[in-house]
C-alpha cells in the first residue's frame, strides 16, 4: 500500500480541527407559530411553537412579564405550548409586543409579534353585604395585608413544567351566577371589576382541580374565605373560594378532576356559591375561556436552528 505524504496527512488534520470547530450550517428549519392577531381585554389566549428540533430553551416576554415553556413530543416534532392573556382592568389597550426568544445549539434567535388588545364592554352587579365585608375593623388589616401577601407570592410562582391540557375542566356542575368582569358595587360603593367566575353550588358540593398541578397556597382568607391555589406551570395559576373544607395540603401534586375540598359561603359572599379564577402570567383572565380552546391565527417564521 502507498504510503501518503506526511503534507497530505497534515492538511487532512487540519481540515478537520477546522471543522470541528467551525461546524458546516445546517439547512434552515421552520418554527411554526400560532398566535392570533386580535384578543379582547381579559380573554386568555393560545400560544403555540412546533419544532422538527428540539430547543435547548425557549421564553416569552408579554407584558412586562417572562414564561418559559418544557416540551412535549407530538408527530415527530417538539411542541411548546403558552397561555397568554389580559386582565379585565387593564389599561394598555391597542398593539401590545409579544416577544419569542429560543436558543439552539449555542445559537439565540428571536422575533416579535404584534397583538391588538381590543376593549370589551362588562355588565355591572349590586351586591349588599355586612359592613364590616366593605370596611374592615382596624383589627383586621393587618390579617388582609399579610394574605395579600401570601397570595401575590402564589400568583408569582414560576415554573416551566407544563402540567395543564386544554381545555380545562370545570370544576363543578353549577351555573354561572356572577359573570367575569362584572363592576361590583358592594352596599352602594364601588368595588373592582370581578376577576373571576362564581357558579352556583349548593354547600357540600365537591370541587375539583381544573388541571394537573400543584398546590401553592391554602388559607382561610378575610375576603376569600377558605382557598386553594394551584401552580399548573407556565405562570398558569387556578384559584377556588369560598369553600366550606379543604381537602388538600400546600405542596401536593393533584391531578386533572381531584377533588380539593366542598363547597360553602366562607369569607365575603351573599349566599353558599364558589368563586373560580385563573391567572395567567399575573393576568385575572376569564377562566370560562379556557373551558373550551381558545385558537389564533397561524405564521410561519424562519429561524437557521
Amino acid at each position: 500500500m502507498m504510503k501518503r505524504p506526511l503534507t497530505f496527512l497534515i492538511l487532512e488534520l487540519s481540515i478537520l480541527l477546522y471543522l470541528l470547530h467551525f461546524p458546516v450550517p445546517c439547512a434552515s428549519a421552520s418554527l411554526e407559530f400560532e398566535c392570533p392577531e386580535k384578543v379582547y381585554q381579559g380573554e386568555p389566549f393560545l400560544v403555540r411553537i412546533q419544532s422538527d428540533k428540539r430547543l435547548e430553551s425557549i421564553e416569552l416576554s408579554w407584558l412586562s412579564d417572562r414564561v418559559f415553556s418544557s416540551p412535549s413530543e407530538i408527530d415527530g416534532k417538539w411542541q411548546y405550548d403558552f397561555i397568554l392573556g389580559t386582565d379585565v382592568k387593564m389599561v394598555r389597550l391597542g398593539s401590545q409586543l409579544l416577544s419569542v426568544r429560543l436558543s439552539s445549539r449555542g445559537v439565540d434567535h428571536g422575533f416579535s409579534w404584534q397583538i391588538q388588545v381590543l376593549d370589551r364592554s362588562y355588565p355591572e352587579e349590586r351586591l349588599t353585604v355586612p359592613g364590616n365585608m366593605v370596611s374592615p375593623p382596624e383589627d383586621m388589616l393587618f390579617r388582609i395585608a399579610r394574605e395579600r401577601e401570601l397570595v401575590k407570592k402564589a400568583l408569582e410562582t414560576s415554573t416551566s413544567e407544563t402540567m395543564w391540557e386544554l381545555p380545562f375542566l370545570k370544576p363543578l356542575s353549577g351555573d354561572v351566577t356572577s359573570p367575569y368582569g362584572q363592576r361590583r358595587y358592594y352596599n352602594d360603593r364601588p368595588g373592582t371589576r370581578h376577576g373571576g367566575v362564581d357558579f352556583r353550588a349548593a354547600p357540600g358540593t365537591a370541587v375539583k382541580a381544573t388541571a394537573e398541578g400543584v398546590v401553592v397556597l391554602t388559607g382561610d382568607h378575610y375576603f376569600a374565605g377558605k382557598s386553594v391555589y394551584i401552580d399548573h406551570g407556565n405562570r398558569v395559576i387556578s384559584m377556588y373560594f369560598h369553600l366550606s373544607s379543604i381537602t388538600v395540603e400546600q405542596g401536593e401534586r393533584v391531578a386533572c378532576g381531584d377533588v380539593l375540598g366542598l363547597s360553602g359561603m366562607s369569607g365575603r359572599v351573599t349566599g353558599p356559591h364558589l368563586h373560580f379564577g385563573v391567572c395567567v402570567c399575573g393576568e385575572m383572565v376569564d377562566p370560562l375561556k379556557l373551558l373550551s380552546h381558545p385558537g389564533g391565527g397561524k405564521g410561519v417564521v424562519k429561524v437557521d436552528i
